[in-house]
């Protein structure tokens, strides 16, 4: 969809905004124009936004594996602090094994194995 410079491009924008906009709450905050712990409670859609900043620029599978997982942690973060459904911590860790499991057979049945044979090449034998 776009190519390596235009990914870097979308991905820089989106960090840069996403900084923009935390900065700009910590300085209304900083000069009580606005109270930051009304909004504190909403800092894992942070990890969400950069997870659909990742959807925006994937190239394949594994680009989406990676944003998928953002956005997972994003969300299960969200719902354990706030309680979503009565969700805590302490209930809801399985999830976290559940969605590696899901990942890894996501990877095995949709990512080729040339890619992940190319990588493991690079990765070991590229020194």
């Amino acid at each position: 969809m776009f190519d390596k410079s235009n990914r870097r491009l979308v991905t820089q924008v989106i960090t840069g905004l996403t900084l923009i906009v935390i900065g700009f709450f910590f300085l209304l905050d900083n000069m009580d124009l606005f109270y930051l712990h009304d909004i504190w409670k909403f800092w894992p859609f942070i990890i969400v936004a950069f997870g659909i900043g990742r959807i925006i620029t994937a190239e394949g599978v594994r680009d989406y594996l990676k944003a998928g997982w953002l956005i997972f942690i994003g969300l299960w973060l969200y719902m354990s602090l706030q309680h979503v459904f009565g969700i805590t911590f302490a209930e809801s860790w399985p999830l976290i094994l559940i969605a590696w499991g899901i990942s890894i057979v996501l990877k095995e049945l949709f990512i080729p194995k040339q890619e992940t044979n190319h990588e493991e090449k690079e990765c070991c034998h590229g020194n």
